[in-house]
């Protein structure tokens, strides 16, 4: 379930407002705007709201990475498994390659 809370917009704005760029898109020499937060580890993964596991991306990159997820996820995988799937652990390679600091 997605965080509605007035925390986590303000937690989305700031994020967004300090990494405007998509993370993802970056990664591979592309310049687009971010306007969504993607959970670089999914939270259906045990990935968390945490800033650190939140990364800024454009609606394409977060869909393409959400399907990956999904499809790793009806193979009966869990996050140990990660490196079976190299579609998926290539975009959590991606979203560790350009890495902003905290905000």
């Amino acid at each position: 379930m997605r965080d509605r809370s007035r925390a986590y917009s303000r937690l989305r704005e700031r994020l967004l407002s300090a990494e405007p760029l998509c993370r993802y898109c970056r990664s591979t020499g592309l310049i687009r705007g971010a306007t969504v937060l993607d959970h670089i580890v999914a939270l259906a993964l045990g990935g968390t709201d945490d800033p650190a596991n939140l990364a800024p991306t454009c609606t394409d990159c977060n869909d393409a990475k959400s399907t990956a997820e999904k499809r790793f996820l009806a193979k009966g995988y869990d996050l140990a498994d990660v490196t079976r799937d190299p579609h998926l652990a290539d975009w959590l390679a991606r979203a560790e390659a350009i890495m902003s600091p905290p905000v």
